[in-house]
């Protein structure tokens, strides 16, 4: 006689959980290191600059308390940037061994020029952050040469 099959839960987290035994710790690394340093960055910038935390971590607009509608279009601007870099950067990675030289820089330059852009949009550097760091005063020491 056959034997039925199985469904219990322990027997389906069981079947889940094993291959994971098998994940390496490179594997683990790879996904989770970067997502751990981006949050340790964010908390000493909250330390060095005596920003509460939830300022770095809350969206603008709850912060403000205006309507979670405000910057849509500008939103929808940045992720629409971020399409780009990522569909210019998987280009340049076919193209990398596939392609000629020329069409492989040319998505690798292009994808950089969209994330530039995106954190651009992102940041504000044109509009805030650009006088902040100087670009302001090194654009108009410039034009009075």
């Amino acid at each position: 006689m056959k034997k039925a099959t199985d469904f219990s839960l322990s027997s389906l987290i069981f079947q889940e959980i094993s291959p994971l035994k098998m994940t390496s710790l490179k594997t683990l690394l790879f996904i989770f290191f970067p997502a751990i340093l981006i949050l340790v960055a964010i908390a000493m910038i909250s330390q060095i600059y005596h920003v509460p935390l939830n300022r770095l971590t809350s969206d603008p607009d709850a912060i403000a308390g205006i309507n979670p509608l405000s910057g849509a279009l500008s939103n929808l601007g940045i992720v629409l940037w971020c399409a780009a870099t990522a569909s210019c950067a998987l280009a340049a990675m076919i193209l990398r061994t596939r392609g000629t030289k020329k069409v492989y820089l040319f998505f690798l330059y292009s994808s950089l020029l969209s994330a530039y852009l995106m954190f651009d949009d992102l940041f504000q550097f044109h509009e805030d952050l650009s006088s902040t760091i100087g670009l302001t005063k090194g654009a108009s020491a410039i034009s009075t040469r």
